[in-house]
């Protein structure tokens, strides 16, 4: 699945925020320099080398085709997770991004 409306700054800025990570946080934890990945959520980085992608993807817990390309793998997805996707899927538009506001509300304070 690709979410096109989405690009690889706002999927790291959204999954670090998911994890109650700072960026400095996440310099500490997968040894890319902080000022690159603001530059990278700022979109500001074109194209990042594929070994900082991955050690992003690491520490931020999805994968690296996510965070470049919006793609998931729907193998790796907990079983309840991946129930809660399929239901969304089948909504029309304008209630998917309703939801998709609300979990990214309760993840910006989580």
């Amino acid at each position: 699945m690709i979410n096109t409306t989405e690009t690889l700054a706002t999927r790291l800025k959204t999954a670090r925020k998911a994890r109650g990570y700072s960026q400095d946080k996440l310099e500490e934890l997968s040894g890319v320099n902080r000022n690159y990945i603001a530059k990278i959520e700022c979109g500001n980085v074109a194209n990042p080398a594929e070994k900082y992608i991955k050690d992003l993807a690491r520490v931020v817990k999805v994968s690296a085709e996510f965070l470049t390309h919006g793609i998931i793998n729907t193998d790796t997805i907990e079983f309840e997770d991946r129930r809660i996707l399929m239901r969304l899927k089948g909504l029309p538009e304008h209630r998917r991004q309703k939801y998709r506001d609300a979990i990214n509300a309760l993840l910006d304070t989580a």
